[in-house]
């Protein structure tokens, strides 16, 4: 989760703070957090499509996030 944090806060200073660029990668962002968390109170049968998901959702974020970082090309105004 920590590691998520910091590349949702690199993304957002690299794409000059512009918020609208996160609304997609936050709601991953909180998906998977709430997922997570679900996983630890989770009763073991439930446990492994909770875990496909919370996977999924994790590779999903980090992929958009790193495509986002390594894709913005800053324009050098301001």
């Amino acid at each position: 989760m920590l590691a998520d944090t910091l590349l949702l806060y690199r993304c957002y200073i690299v794409w000059n703070r512009n918020k609208r660029v996160l609304i997609v990668p936050a709601i991953l962002f909180v998906l998977t957090t709430v997922c997570g968390y679900v996983l630890g109170v989770l009763s073991p049968a439930r446990l492994a499509l909770l875990s496909r998901i919370y996977i999924s959702l994790t590779f999903a974020l980090n992929v958009i996030l790193t495509t986002m970082i390594g894709t913005h090309h800053d324009s050098g105004q301001g």
